[in-house]
């Protein structure tokens, strides 16, 4: 997930309206899924994965945003 976190870290997306964050693409990738999640970034977004209780990655992403991960 580092390439992902380097390019994506700290940039907004359509659809999500807090800034992507690396808490948020480390708790995405662990509640959706690695493949997944890559799969959402690739698709630039159209793809848009949930897990078993219908929470969609967005609202992960959202949701974890803004969290201290080097205290982990």
């Amino acid at each position: 997930m580092k390439d992902y976190i380097v390019k994506w870290n700290n940039k907004k997306i359509p659809g999500i309206s807090k800034p992507i964050t690396e808490s948020g693409i480390l708790l995405g990738a662990h509640l959706i899924g690695a493949k997944k999640l890559k799969k959402f970034f690739n698709s630039n977004f159209k793809y848009i994965p949930k897990d078993g209780n219908g929470t969609s990655v967005i609202e992960y992403i959202e949701e974890f945003s803004g969290y201290d991960v080097s205290k982990i």
